[in-house]
């Protein structure tokens, strides 16, 4: 149907940009514009969405939440980014791919890691309280947006995934965009924001509602941490063998 040249032989792997992926966006776009037509024809009575849009930006900021806590911890642990090893020390400038460099670069500063790690930690923690988002959405701009630029300026096979976190950001702030014309742009004095949640009408539900919030955010902390400790562990043995053959 879509004429390709070649049959699609690189499923979804480490790279989140192989023809497949391209192809299911393509997909998830064409089949979500023809169902918000059909809603819009068969639901034209309905007054506004105000809920559904609540516990949709809800689920875009926990989503976007424990990305960025992700992202972040592997910078914080220097996972993502180490050390450049010798192998690559040794290697001519020139040899090197986009990607390396970039890798390079940025693995050489652990400042740089711990600074954009924790800027990352605090957006992804800032975005599971209401009354933080407005500023955990507008710190996504700027980090998300900075993973997005190096992803697209080095050749680095995330393009999908980070342009749809600053997207993502860019919707939670949609809501406020008029507040903060009128801050930034303007000169106006801002109205208060709303922040009430929708409740529900039974009390067991409201309190299960914010068990289950804390849950995962302590899930999602506690995951991180350990497993990246571990996996910091265990990829920091092997660098420190693979020195020592070097210098056997």
């Amino acid at each position: 149907m879509l004429n390709l040249a070649r049959p699609i032989t690189a499923f979804t792997d480490g790279s989140g940009d192989t023809r497949y992926d391209y192809i299911m966006l393509l997909l998830i776009f064409t089949l979500s514009v023809i169902a918000a037509i059909i809603w819009t024809l068969l639901d034209r009575k309905a007054r506004n969405y105000s809920k559904l849009y609540y516990w949709l930006t809800v689920i875009v900021r926990f989503y976007l939440g424990i990305m960025m806590l992700e992202y972040g911890f592997v910078k914080v642990i220097k996972l993502q980014f180490p050390t450049p090893s010798l192998v690559r020390l040794s290697q001519p400038y020139g040899d090197s791919s986009p990607m390396g460099l970039a890798w390079t670069y940025i693995g050489y500063s652990t400042g740089f890691n711990y600074f954009a790690g924790i800027a990352e930690v605090t957006c992804g923690l800032l975005l599971f309280f209401r009354r933080t988002s407005l500023f955990g959405a507008l710190l996504g701009v700027v980090v998300a947006g900075n993973i997005m630029v190096i992803n697209y300026c080095f050749d680095v096979p995330v393009k999908l995934l980070s342009t749809a976190l600053v997207v993502m950001s860019i919707f939670l702030l949609l809501s406020d965009a008029e507040r903060l014309i009128n801050v930034f742009f303007l000169n106006k004095t801002a109205l208060p924001a709303s922040l009430s949640p929708h409740r529900f009408k039974k009390r067991w539900k409201n309190i299960s509602l914010i068990v289950i919030k804390y849950l995962i955010i302590i899930y999602v902390l506690a995951g991180n941490i350990t497993n990246d400790i571990k996996m910091a562990s265990l990829y920091g043995e092997k660098a420190k063998k693979t020195a020592a053959l070097w210098y056997l």
